[in-house]
């Protein structure tokens, strides 16, 4: 049925991308299930002064098209650092995310051949790189 809805959505004109279902396990138990029981298997040792850096995405702000079961899932995970950070930082712990933009991976290959794509993600960096 989910997948019948994405179609007729797809139809209208709406960009939604029909992931099969593996897939979307996959990229859940990936993002947001891995950082999650790391983060419950280490934070009661970690002590005041401890910090943890957690490598996350533009993603999960501004989306990227096709890529909905990831931009979600790294969006779902941001929310969960927000709250270990909320918890924890009375103690003392300290939480940071980084979140790149267009970093060269499989996921992204497409964009990085596209033409002018990167050229539009650089212009946009205070760096320019």
């Amino acid at each position: 049925m989910g997948q019948a809805i994405a179609r007729a959505f797809a139809a209208d004109g709406a960009k939604v991308v029909v992931a099969g279902r593996e897939q979307q396990l996959k990229t859940l138990a990936d993002q947001i299930k891995g950082p999650f029981q790391m983060l419950q298997d280490l934070i009661e040792t970690m002590e005041s002064g401890s910090s943890i850096i957690n490598i996350s995405s533009a993603a999960a702000i501004i989306g990227f098209e096709n890529r909905m079961a990831y931009t979600g899932a790294k969006a779902g995970t941001e929310h969960v650092l927000r709250e270990v950070a909320n918890e924890y930082g009375c103690r003392g712990i300290r939480l940071n995310t980084i979140a790149p933009v267009l970093t060269e991976t499989p996921l992204s290959a497409d964009y990085h051949r596209t033409p002018g794509v990167v050229d539009a993600f650089v212009e946009e960096y205070p760096l320019g790189r």
